[in-house]
């Protein structure tokens, strides 16, 4: 599975937590676990973004920082 998570990470999409769960039909508590994991690795990083959420902003309704939720891409090899 974390192969598929890979996967879905590296087509250059941004999804939430909630929607790499359901692409994976899993639960969004196991991708989570999974991509920390991964982070650990060395392999994905979380992505920092503002700390409030803008109307103006792409990434405004994934973020949601006041909620807790991150976003997640590939780490670019060196």
């Amino acid at each position: 599975m974390l192969d598929q998570l890979m996967r879905q990470l590296g087509q250059g999409t941004t999804l939430s937590v909630e929607g790499l769960a359901e692409r994976l039909n899993t639960t969004p508590a196991l991708v989570e676990m999974m991509l920390e994991n991964l982070e650990r690795q060395g392999l994905v990083q979380s992505v920092q973004l503002c700390q409030e959420m803008c109307e103006d902003c792409p990434f405004g309704s994934y973020c949601a920082p006041k909620e807790g939720r991150r976003l997640w891409q590939t780490k670019a090899k060196p």
